[in-house]
């Protein structure tokens, strides 16, 4: 599977309370009510008001970002080169009020995901090409390959991962189906057959739905929260 995708929304939650709204950050390079004059750049949005999305910084002329998180109160981004999907141009850190960008290394690889381990402080990785699990040193923005994703039977193409405050790590596939992740070899699990059928209905252009969906889990893994989270992504994806 040696395809390039466009993912179009990266996203994390920022949670100030377990009772009150969530804010929404991300990255966004499409728009699919505005395709052809989108404002490309960091974005948030509320839980309780997905309709309104605030776009904190006109990025349209910088290089774009397919994989981002939040650790330790920073957003740390790769960015690709400008007018690229895969050129790695360097690993960031992106202010959330303005969407400064602040250099960190040019080092690695293109990676579309990423999700931060706080049991072994690590910083994990999806290779572009949605084939391969890596990891990520914030200091040197080197990258290591850890494995493929598969199960016992079959190749696993991941596109959206989440680690459980217990260390656990899950993803998302190509076949919307939600996988248990071994951090040490990359083998796949089978924990949650999806019946969303994002991938199917929405296709690749759209795949900014599995974000919202594996960060919507994450809350709920995270903190019991969204134990409905199918229909709730409904709810932004309609």
């Amino acid at each position: 599977m040696k395809k390039v995708y466009a993912l179009i929304f990266l996203c994390f939650c920022v949670v100030s309370s377990l009772q009150a709204q969530t804010t929404i950050y991300a990255y966004r390079n499409w728009q699919q009510s505005n395709p052809v004059n989108v404002q490309k750049g960091p974005v948030k949005f509320s839980s309780d008001n997905l309709g309104v999305v605030e776009l904190i910084a006109d990025q349209s002329t910088l290089g774009a970002v397919y994989a981002g998180t939040y650790f330790n109160y920073k957003w740390y981004a790769q960015v690709t080169k400008p007018g690229t999907q895969s050129s790695l141009e360097g690993l960031y850190t992106i202010d959330m009020n303005d969407g400064t960008r602040t250099l960190i290394s040019t080092n690695g690889v293109h990676l579309v995901e990423m999700t931060y381990d706080y049991t072994t402080n690590t910083m994990y990785g999806i290779k572009n090409g949605v084939e391969y699990l890596m990891t990520l040193d914030l200091n040197t923005g080197e990258t290591k390959q850890i494995g493929a994703f598969q199960t016992s039977t079959m190749s696993v193409y991941m596109l959206a991962l989440a680690c459980h405050v217990d260390g656990t790590m899950y993803g998302i596939s190509t076949d919307d189906n939600l996988y248990r992740i071994d951090k040490a070899t990359a083998a796949c699990t089978l924990s949650y057959r999806s019946e969303c059928s994002f991938y199917s209905k929405y296709g690749f252009r759209s795949k900014y739905r599995n974000f919202v969906l594996a960060e919507l889990w994450r809350l709920q893994a995270l903190y019991g929260r969204y134990n409905n989270w199918c229909s709730y992504c409904y709810r932004w994806c309609g």
